[in-house]
């Protein structure tokens, strides 16, 4: 495995010294190895910087805008501007949850509960009041980060007008420069078999300007199904096979492409799908080999047919060295054989206090889907399934789910905990 190239920029990473805080103040999470099994040759060793006064994580975690966007009415009255105030107040006070071992006094999770359902309301009121055209929207004092941030969330008209309050979008995803809507999310645990084929419908030019979107996207709360191990390529693109006097080859836009063919003697297109599978680092946490992987063929003789083996492809080099970092310090990393002698020594239990500590990390720290277990050997909200996957495997009725983005993992996993389906096992 090549050397970490991104070592140094780990030492002073803000997200794994908090973490390494909160995992220095446990005994070493280093699962036993069977000692047949010689040390990989080719990963490399766990960071050397420790925290000699580790404090624990703060409660909060992904906390919302610092400040909210004021909001004027002309007709305002004073129930308005205390609603308002209250509003901030509940933003403010915002907090995640990690199930303990004895949720038996949830009274701190009730007044959560209760604080909601008053914010909910709030919500929808200064929803409707927007919606009349009665409120307008003005922004406050930001820094050129925080300015860059908000600007690029905000939905515009054609006329770069707002349509809604800034302020009742809640969400921590990392917004798309590109004017594209997303897909659903692939996944991302091994080679694509097969490519679903697109439509075979060429679009002509628009007849019609579409108008914007007044709706206001929210993260996707379904709970997908186990993870597979084949991912899906990550980027569709639909190109066009042009033939004509002026140009022959590919073209990547239909005006483009229409342009040169359309009413043109001799010309030809035909549009050829063509999924564009964007580079990807494989990381194996569990099997024959551990460490980083450049490619696919590289990692696949390690993991492939082996039980229990845990591997996840990152967007990015930078991402895939955070998460093996991540894994080295949690003792998530080991090595497995063909006979599953390994695998007889179960994996242990994170501290609550470290499931806590992911809520820390950015949406897009490591670039993955994020994952709710809500049944395993510690419940909780994980960044990626490298590290979530020994709360899982090997526990019988272990239950788990992936998420685009961690706002959407929080409240699949309040919403488990309110119908009480988050339990621990062993």
């Amino acid at each position: 495995m090549p050397p970490l190239i991104y070592s140094n920029a780990h030492t002073t990473d803000p997200y794994i010294i908090r973490l390494l805080r909160a995992i220095s103040a446990h005994q070493p999470l280093k699962l036993p190895t069977p000692s047949a099994s010689p040390p990989s040759p080719s990963s490399p060793s766990p960071p050397s910087e420790t925290v000699s006064a580790p404090t624990p994580p703060p409660a909060t975690a992904g906390a919302p805008l610092k400040r909210i966007i004021s909001i004027s009415d002309s007709d305002s009255d004073d129930d308005d501007e205390h609603e308002i105030t209250r509003l901030s107040s509940l933003l403010h006070r915002t907090r995640f949850f990690v199930i303990p071992d004895d949720p038996a006094d949830d009274s701190e999770y009730q007044e959560y509960l209760a604080e909601m359902t008053v914010l909910r309301a709030a919500r929808k009121k200064l929803r409707k009041k927007v919606k009349q055209g009665k409120l307008k929207v003005s922004m406050g004092s930001y820094t050129d980060p925080e300015m860059e941030a908000f600007m690029a969330g905000l939905p515009l008209n054609e006329k770069s007008e707002i349509l809604v309050p800034h302020t009742l979008i809640l969400q921590t995803s990392k917004p798309d420069s590109s004017t594209s809507v997303p897909g659903p999310p692939t996944s991302v645990h091994g080679p694509p078999t097969s490519v679903p084929c697109l439509s075979t419908f060429a679009p002509g030019p628009p007849t019609s300007v579409p108008r914007p979107s007044t709706s206001i996207p929210r993260p996707s709360t379904s709970v997908p199904g186990p993870l597979s191990s084949v991912p899906g390529p990550s980027l569709f693109i639909r190109r066009y096979n042009v033939t004509s006097p002026s140009r022959t080859g590919l073209i990547e836009t239909w005006a483009l492409a229409g342009h040169l063919t359309q009413g043109v003697p001799g010309g030809h297109v035909k549009h050829s799908d063509r999924a564009l599978t964007q580079q990807r680092v494989y990381v194996v946490f569990q099997g024959l080999q551990v460490g980083i992987f450049e490619s696919w063929n590289d990692a696949e003789p390690h993991v492939a047919a082996i039980k229990g083996s845990t591997y996840e492809a990152y967007s990015s080099r930078l991402c895939a060295e955070r998460a093996w970092v991540l894994g080295h310090a949690l003792g998530a990393v080991r090595r497995l054989d063909r006979t599953d002698t390994a695998l007889a020594v179960p994996a242990v239990a994170y501290p609550s206090n470290i499931v806590l500590s992911f809520l820390e990390l950015k949406d897009d720290y490591l670039g993955t889907p994020w994952q709710v277990v809500s049944q395993g050997r510690r419940p909780g909200i994980y960044p990626c399934w490298n590290i979530a996957a020994s709360q899982v495997q090997c526990v019988p009725a272990a239950v788990w789910s992936k998420y685009p983005s961690k706002l959407a993992a929080v409240i699949a996993f309040e919403r488990a905990k309110r119908k009480r389906a988050v339990r621990t096992l062993n």
